[in-house]
């Protein structure tokens, strides 16, 4: 066959697929078992672009007005775009579910296609104001977007690769100084793993969280700060019990260390974590690591994801990098500047030592009188029970 003849053979077949984008407003049954089919069999599927993030999550926080994006061709789904209608810097905007904890962009592809990506982009557009953090920088490169978008740094994403070696970025010292304490307290500290785990597992989590020294010493942003923080992680632990994963290391069988993460394909995603004030000395980060990294290996996953953002931890095991960005769209020139404006002054901040030892400051005090008060309410109720 001639090449002329592939070609025009191949032409043929674009031109009589049947491509559809098609923005739902509820998400129905038909729908959904769609989305599940194309997460389950896509490999660039995750958590946060899952059917049960996006479920928990508008139920967690009574979302009712969201955006479904679906793109198919011929009658099967090839890419998914769901968006819920919050603010951005006091602007309504569609945007990733559960943002605060997404560590990526909720669109699914089942495959890295820039046509697609594209299309469903420029008709999530037309929704309104759109936010789309921390999606890949990579995927959205060269592509040739309306005027209206314009994007934003956001974060660094490392990652560690599982093979050969895990701990293959540490320098020697740092490797034996870890492995040598990993020995010496092997006596006393404990490592668990939970699947499928209950309510009761949880509640040992917001628990160490509550007391944690990121908390109440360095005074960082609770994660779970209310109720309906905790709701969400609750329903997520439900409806992906095979995705949630929730450990602990334990002093004398005490939890002192949490952490929540995600699996899905051979990636384990990195979520929440938080120790307590007096196991600091512990190393508690590096030691749980160290045995975490090795089982995963030994379980046959292949990534170990950190998620957003760096720290000196992260760089130290890590060795690999990708670059997010924040998507913007908004036809409002005024809206676009200000976003622009605000997000400047937000990342100013944050990068100001200073400025950010300020808030943590003021934070940390809110924080500690908060959980002085609910303690001393406790030892009240206690004391009146007794009486």
């Amino acid at each position: 066959m001639r090449f002329t003849q592939m070609v025009l053979i191949i032409c043929l077949k674009d031109i009589m697929s049947k491509l559809e984008i098609k923005i739902y407003n509820k998400l129905d049954k038909k729908v959904l078992r769609k989305w599940k089919n194309l997460w389950n069999k896509s490999k660039y599927s995750h958590i946060f672009n899952s059917p049960a993030w996006f479920t928990a999550y508008c139920t967690a926080y009574d979302i009712s007005d969201y955006k479904i994006v679906v793109l198919s061709v011929n009658g099967e789904v090839k890419a998914i775009l769901p968006l819920v209608k919050l603010r951005k810097y006091g602007i309504k905007v569609y945007t990733n579910p559960a943002s605060f904890f997404s560590d990526k962009a909720c669109i699914l592809l089942d495959k890295k296609d820039a046509q697609h990506t594209r299309l469903i982009l420029k008709k999530a557009s037309t929704c309104g104001n759109v936010c789309l953090p921390e999606i890949e920088e990579s995927l959205v490169k060269n592509l040739k977007l309306s005027s209206g978008i314009m994007f934003r740094p956001s974060s660094v994403n490392l990652t560690i690769p599982l093979n050969p070696d895990p701990l293959a970025n540490l320098s020697n010292k740092q490797k034996n100084k870890i492995k040598n304490k990993y020995k010496r307290l092997a006596s006393v500290l404990t490592f668990k793993e939970h699947k499928k785990a209950d309510e009761s597992i949880l509640q040992k989590v917001f628990s160490i969280n509550e007391r944690s020294y990121k908390k109440l010493v360095k005074g960082y942003k609770d994660p779970f700060a209310n109720d309906k923080d905790k709701l969400f992680f609750k329903l997520l632990n439900e409806k992906a019990p095979n995705n949630v994963v929730i450990n602990f290391m334990c002093y004398k069988d005490t939890p002192i260390f949490y952490e929540i993460g995600f699996i899905t394909q051979k990636v384990y995603y990195a979520s929440q974590t938080a120790y307590l004030s007096e196991a600091r000395s512990f190393m508690p980060g590096k030691l749980y690591l160290y045995w975490w990294l090795k089982k995963l290996q030994k379980n046959g996953l292949e990534i170990f994801d950190f998620g957003r953002g760096e720290n000196v931890l992260k760089n130290e095991f890590a060795n690999k990098s990708s670059e997010h960005i924040d998507l913007y769209f908004s036809n409002s020139y005024l809206t676009r500047l200000w976003w622009k404006v605000a997000d400047n002054l937000v990342s100013s901040a944050k990068n100001n030592q200073r400025i950010y030892s300020l808030i943590c400051g003021v934070r940390k005090n809110l924080n500690t009188a908060n959980f002085e008060y609910r303690e001393s309410k406790k030892l009240d109720d206690a004391m009146q029970i007794t009486n």
